[in-house]
C-alpha cells in the first residue's frame, strides 16, 4: 500500500497532474496483469501484414470493416510522427519493415528496439 500526493499551484492544474498519475498507475496495473508490448504505435502496424492477409478470405461488409480498420490501424504512429515533426507515412513504412518490438522512437528520433528503449505499453 502506498499513498502519491499531488500538489501544484492551481486547482485546474492539481486535477490534471492527479488524473495523469492516475492513468499511469492502471497503465501499470494492466502492465503487470497481461503484460506489455511495444509501444509508439508500433505494434498496431506490426499487424497489418496479418489483417491484408484475412482481408482477402472477407466478402461484403466483413471486408469493407476490415479495410477501415487497416486503415485506421496506421495512425497512431503516423500522428506521432508528424506531432514529432516528421513525415507519418515515411514513419509507418519504415517501421512496416521492421520485426517485432522494433519502431521509432518518438523522444529520440531512432528506430530500434522499443521495449529496450522503454517506449512500452501495456498489452491489456
Amino acid at each position: 500500500f502506498s499513498i502519491i500526493r499531488v500538489g501544484a499551484a492551481t486547482e485546474v492544474e492539481m486535477r490534471e497532474k492527479k488524473d495523469r498519475v492516475y492513468d499511469a498507475l492502471q497503465a501499470t496495473k494492466a502492465a503487470v496483469e497481461e503484460g506489455i508490448l511495444s509501444g509508439g504505435g508500433s505494434a498496431f502496424v506490426h499487424c497489418l501484414p496479418a489483417l491484408e492477409k484475412l482481408i482477402t478470405s472477407l466478402k461484403g461488409c466483413r471486408k469493407v470493416g476490415a479495410e477501415i480498420i487497416m486503415k485506421a490501424i496506421s495512425y497512431p504512429l503516423r500522428q506521432i510522427a508528424e506531432n514529432a515533426g516528421q513525415e507519418g507515412s515515411i514513419v509507418v513504412q519504415k517501421v512496416l519493415g521492421m520485426k517485432a518490438n522494433e519502431g521509432w522512437n518518438a523522444l529520440t528520433d531512432e528506430y530500434g528496439n522499443l521495449v529496450d528503449m522503454g517506449v512500452i505499453d501495456p498489452t491489456k
